[in-house]
C-alpha cells in the first residue's frame, strides 16, 4: 500500500509524531509513504520521507505517485488537513480518508470538525473515552473505530536493557513526570509540599515562556529540590525516566491526554506509578496491581508515603506495570488492525464518505466555537 500520511505539525519531541513514524518504520504493509505537513518544529530522523509545505506542494506530491489512500494523524488542529482535501477536490483526486484522531474529540479547542467528519471514511480513536465521547454518538461504528497505539520491539527491548542500570531509591525519593507543561496543574506545587518523607522531582516538558517561569519561581521558593529539564530525544528522555523511583503523573481533571506515551514508557521501565487525573490516561491502570490512583489531589501525598515505606509493593506494582503495558500496547497489534482496516476500504473501493452530520451537532459545535472565541476576548 502507498499511502499520503497529514499531520499539522512534525515534532519529533511529541508523542503524536514518534507514535506515526513507529507506526510506518514497523509496519511492511506500507510499500511507499510521504509525510506532508503544514510545520516541520523538531526533526531528528534523517531518513524519514517528509515535506513541508502548501497544498501545492501536497498536489506535486499525490500525482507523482499512485497513492492508495490518505491518512490524516490528527494532533492539534485541521486546517492544513482542510486546505488539502479542498484543493484535491479541485483537482479531482478522490481517494479514501483515514482519520486517526489523537485526542478526545469534544475537548475543548481542538473539537472533531463538522468538515472532517464529512470528508473522512473512518475515524480512529486512540481510547474508549474518546471512541465513546458524548457529543460524537451519531457516528455510527460503521465509520469508527478504536485502536490502542502500542509500542515495538526496539522499545521493549530497550527499556528491558535499561532496567538494570536503575539503582533503588537512596533516602531522598526521586519523583518525576513527563509532559508538555500545559498539563502541570496550578496546584501541583501544593500538592508536592505536603509529601513528608524526603523527596525531590523531575519535571520534564516543554511550554511557553510564562509556563517554564511559572514553574522557575516555584521552584524557587521550596526547600527541596525541583529540576525542570526541556523535553529530549526519545533515547536521552528514557535515561532520564530511568533515574525516577516514582512516575507521579497528576494531571488537570478536564485535560485530555490519550493513554499517554510517557506514562507507559515508564510503566515499561517498572517504575511505580502514582496518578491523578482524567479518565482517558488511566485505562489499563489498576489500583494496587500495577499502579497507585489518587481519587482526588489531596491523597497523592499519602499514596507517596505509602510507597516510600514500603519496598515490596514498589516492586510489585513495577513488575506489574511493564507486564500490563506488554500485554494490551504491541504496536504488532496495532498495526494489524490498521492493515485490516485499510484493505477492507481498498477491498469496498469506500470512498463515499460519512452520513451526513445532524443539524443538532452543528448547533452545539458551533456554540461551542463561539463561546470559546468569546472566552478568549475576555481574557
Amino acid at each position: 500500500m502507498k499511502v499520503l500520511f497529514i499531520i499539522e505539525r512534525y515534532n519529533e519531541g511529541g508523542g503524536a509524531t514518534l507514535a506515526l513514524l513507529s507506526y510506518i518504520h514497523n509496519n511492511k504493509e506500507i510499500s511507499d509513504y510521504c509525510i506532508v505537513c503544514k510545520e516541520i518544529y523538531k526533526k531528528y530522523d534523517s531518513e524519514v520521507n517528509l515535506k513541508e509545505g502548501d497544498e501545492y506542494c501536497i498536489h506535486e506530491e499525490i500525482t507523482s505517485k499512485d497513492y492508495s489512500l490518505i491518512h490524516f494523524f490528527r494532533a492539534g488542529g485541521a486546517d492544513y488537513f482542510r486546505q488539502t482535501i479542498e484543493f484535491l477536490i479541485s483537482k479531482g483526486v478522490n481517494l479514501p480518508v483515514i482519520i486517526t484522531v489523537c485526542q478526545k474529540p469534544s475537548y475543548d479547542g481542538l473539537w472533531l470538525t463538522p468538515y472532517e467528519i464529512r470528508h473522512s471514511d473512518m475515524l480512529v480513536f486512540l481510547d474508549k473515552a474518546a471512541y465513546d465521547d458524548k457529543m460524537y454518538r451519531f457516528i455510527s461504528s460503521n465509520n469508527k473505530r478504536m485502536i490502542y497505539f502500542g509500542f515495538d520491539d526496539q522499545m521493549m527491548n530497550i527499556t528491558e536493557n535499561m532496567l538494570k542500570d536503575y539503582h533503588p531509591l537512596s533516602k531522598t525519593v526521586v519523583y518525576g513526570r513527563g509532559s508538555s507543561l500545559n498539563k502541570c496543574p496550578s496546584d501541583m506545587f501544593d500538592v508536592f509540599d505536603k509529601i513528608t518523607t524526603p523527596k525531590s522531582f523531575v519535571i520534564v516538558g516543554n511550554g511557553s515562556k510564562a509556563k517554564v517561569d511559572w514553574i522557575s519561581k516555584q521552584s524557587e521558593c521550596r526547600n527541596y529540590t525541583i529540576k525542570l529539564i526541556e523535553g529530549k530525544p526519545l533515547i536521552e528522555w528514557l535515561k532520564i525516566l530511568n533515574s525516577f523511583d516514582v512516575f507521579l503523573y497528576y494531571l488537570p481533571a478536564d485535560i485530555y491526554s490519550s493513554l499517554d506515551a510517557t506514562l507507559r514508557q515508564a510503566m515499561l521501565l517498572e517504575k511505580p506509578v502514582v496518578f491523578c487525573g482524567p479518565e482517558a490516561p488511566k485505562e489499563g491502570l489498576y489500583h494496587g496491581e500495577n499502579a497507585l490512583i489518587a481519587k482526588s489531589a489531596k491523597d497523592i501525598p499519602h499514596l507517596c508515603e505509602q510507597l516510600y515505606h514500603d519496598k515490596d509493593l514498589r516492586r510489585k506494582l513495577g513488575k506489574n506495570a511493564r507486564k500490563s503495558t506488554i500485554e494490551i500496547l504491541s504496536l504488532k497489534l496495532t498495526i494489524d488492525q490498521y492493515n485490516d482496516l485499510m484493505k477492507e476500504m481498498l477491498s469496498s473501493r469506500r470512498c463515499n464518505h460519512m452520513p451526513n452530520v445532524p443539524l443538532s451537532f452543528y448547533v452545539k459545535y458551533y456554540s461551542k466555537r463561539v463561546v470559546l472565541y468569546l472566552k478568549r476576548k475576555i481574557v
